[in-house]
């Protein structure tokens, strides 16, 4: 199914979209909220995702940089 970049998806139909396994999905969310051009895409306490926020994080994810920008917004946390 296509979605519009304003549809709102549920963590089933993420996890579906992507092929990945919808605890991949938590794990995401958690990562998501770290970064503020994502975390805006994050609806009901994570249950919802306006796809062109999931999507673009999807593809960031796999980035080099994903990983270093991900460690360094952690170490600020703790």
């Amino acid at each position: 199914m296509e979605y519009k970049d304003d549809d709102y998806l549920t963590t089933q139909q993420v996890a579906e979209k992507f092929s990945i396994h919808a605890q991949t999905v938590y794990r995401h969310r958690k990562a998501m909220e770290l970064f503020p051009q994502f975390k805006s895409g994050i609806f009901m306490n994570g249950r919802r995702f306006r796809y062109k926020e999931i999507r673009d994080f999807m593809q960031f994810v796999n980035t080099p940089e994903y990983k270093q920008e991900l460690k360094k917004r952690q170490s600020v946390i703790k």
